[in-house]
């Protein structure tokens, strides 16, 4: 009877290892992608990551809360377990794919206005290759005169703005395209328009 409750007990460990490595793992795999940290909890939120956090935390509590072994359940969970961990890997890779630092020596201004050209301060602006989650260097927020400061590398990038944090009274523009050179001319100034 005792190397029964031992093996129990041993089973019950297991599982809530198991548990909680299953609910860790997309936060522990997010604190240690390229993405700034900043940008984190905004990933989770704003893209399809969160798909592959839930079934990684329904299946985790599930190890953690049932402790004894239900074949049929057990393996309903793995499964969902390791959709997870495929929905979630995949978007933290797609993260790191071309986010390698924009940032350079060339200055480079945003400027943030609202119809009648008053300057719109805190308003988070991204700057990156292509438009999705910024590169280090590629995000900034507009000071009291509207203006959001880069200092890039020389190339083509894209303008554009974070869903989660865009103020809800203007309409969200489309990406723009801006070029980044040696002297050339560095500033980009995009009107708001109010809902």
């Amino acid at each position: 009877m005792g190397d029964f409750i031992e093996k129990a007990k041993k089973i019950e460990v297991v599982r809530f290892i198991i548990g909680l490595v299953l609910i860790v793992y997309p936060f522990l795999a997010l604190a240690m992608s390229q993405l700034p940290m900043n940008i984190i909890p905004i990933a989770i939120i704003g893209t399809p990551l969160l798909y592959g956090i839930i079934p990684l935390i329904v299946a985790g509590v599930y190890f953690i809360a049932v402790s004894k072994i239900k074949w049929k359940t057990d393996t309903l969970a793995v499964i969902l377990a390791v959709v997870g961990i495929f929905i979630s890997s995949s978007v933290i890779s797609s993260f790191n794919i071309g986010s390698s630092s924009i940032s350079g020596s060339i200055s480079f201004q945003v400027i943030i206005l609202d119809e009648n050209g008053s300057p719109l301060s805190g308003v988070e602006v991204d700057i990156a290759e292509t438009p999705g989650p910024p590169p280090e260097g590629g995000i900034m927020t507009t000071d009291e005169n509207g203006v959001a400061h880069f200092s890039l590398k020389p190339g083509n990038y894209y303008v554009f703005f974070n869903t989660v944090n865009f103020p809800s009274q203007y309409y969200q523009p489309a990406p723009s395209q801006i070029n980044v050179s040696e002297g050339g001319v560095n500033i980009k100034e995009i009107i708001l328009s109010r809902k």
